[in-house]
Parts: C-alpha cells; sequence; structure tokens
C-alpha cells in the first residue's frame, strides 16, 4: 500500500482510513447485494402466485362443466372464487413494495460500488502515494451513492403518493 503524508504517524492514520474505506465498501456490497438477490426472489414469488391462483381460479371454474364433479360445483365456485379473491392482495402488495424496481436499483448500486471500490484498490497498488484527498474523495464518493440510493426510494415513494393523492382527489366527486 502506497500511502503519502509527511510523517509516518499521518502514513499510519491514512492507512486506517483506507483500511476503513474499504470495510466499508465490502460491508455495504454484501449489503446491497443480499438485498438485490431477496427483492429479486421475492418479485418472481409474487407473480408466480399471482399466476398459479389465475391458473388455479381458470381449471376450477372449467372443469364445472364435467359430469365427474357435478356434485362438486358449488365447492369449486366457492374454491375459484375465493382464490380469485386472494389475487388483488398479493398485487396491492407488488405494486405497494415494488421489489422489481428495487431488485434493479439495489443492482445499480452495487454496479457503482464496485466501481469506488475498484478505484481504491488501484490507487493502493500504485506506484504514486495515496494521498489524504484522494481518500475523502473516495470516501465522499460513497457517500453520494448511500444518499442517491435512499433519495430514489423517498422519491419513488413520495412520486407514488402524489398519484394516489391525485387519484382519490379526481375520484372523490363520484362519491358525492
Amino acid at each position: 500500500m502506497s500511502i503519502s503524508a509527511g510523517n509516518s504517524g499521518t502514513t499510519m492514520i491514512l492507512a486506517g482510513e483506507a483500511k476503513f474505506l474499504r470495510e466499508s465498501l465490502e460491508s455495504y456490497i454484501r449489503l446491497f447485494k443480499k438485498r438485490g438477490q431477496d427483492n429479486k426472489r421475492i418479485a418472481f414469488l409474487i407473480r408466480m402466485i399471482i399466476v398459479c391462483i389465475g391458473a388455479l381460479t381458470t381449471i376450477l371454474l372449467g372443469i364445472r362443466q364435467y359430469s365427474f364433479v357435478e356434485q362438486y360445483e358449488d365447492y369449486l365456485l366457492a374454491m375459484a372464487f375465493s382464490l380469485s379473491a386472494v389475487i388483488p392482495i398479493f398485487a396491492t402488495w407488488e405494486a405497494f413494495f415494488d421489489h422489481r424496481w428495487l431488485w434493479v436499483h439495489n443492482r445499480l448500486t452495487v454496479d457503482s460500488l464496485y466501481a469506488i471500490s475498484d478505484d481504491l484498490e488501484y490507487m493502493l497498488v500504485g506506484e504514486n502515494a495515496v494521498t489524504k484527498d484522494e481518500l475523502k474523495e473516495l470516501h465522499l464518493r460513497l457517500q453520494q451513492v448511500l444518499q442517491e440510493t435512499s433519495s430514489a426510494w423517498f422519491g419513488k415513494r413520495a412520486k407514488e403518493q402524489a398519484s394516489d393523492d391525485r387519484s382519490t382527489r379526481t375520484h372523490s366527486h363520484l362519491v358525492a
């Protein structure tokens, strides 16, 4: 590790800062990778539940016409209606949490964090000494990525809330 400073005490501080930055990047990369994988899995699971319930509802309604299930027609109809009532619950969950968007956004965050990590490693193995300002600049980039990630989520939620509010106002005249 080639770190520049005026004396050995400062060099140790910069080495500590570089180590802190490296460990922070590794930790955030693990965190956002896990979140991304979890959101990908949840997005797929919710979509498959909706599709399977829809398919099962269709099958239950379709087999009612066959004589071998004639005695169970009322049960099949009740099950089909019950299952179809569950679909909006999962659809609302999917729309509210938007795990697909979270998955993609977490992936973008991981890519940005890897870019900073690569820049840090490149600086540390280079022949030129790393300065305190260079480490500070990388740390600021890290903070910016984290802030942008957080802001993107809050911005998305605020936009959806504003859309919901407009929709409520637009449709409120129908109730009155």
